[in-house]
């Protein structure tokens, strides 16, 4: 959750490295997949604080669907 926290305030304020950007957003896929394993009160109570980042990311992205980084996958 750190990491996720930690990437939105950094493209809050500008992001210029699209390698670096595309590695930290595997952090927030990983906080996906471990949600799947965590006891139902963990979840409930980390809930709120993933929502309120993950709006902020909204908040300081466009979203396109993935078009623009499609072309930086390898």
């Amino acid at each position: 959750m750190e990491a996720w926290a930690a990437l939105v305030r950094v493209i809050e304020r500008g992001y210029d490295d699209i390698d670096e950007y595309i590695i930290d957003l595997y952090c927030r896929n990983w906080l996906n997949e471990a949600w799947l394993l965590l006891d139902e009160h963990i979840v409930q109570m980390w809930t709120p604080q993933i929502k309120a980042l993950d709006d902020r990311y909204k908040a300081a992205t466009v979203d396109d669907d993935g078009q623009a980084l499609r072309q930086f996958l390898h």
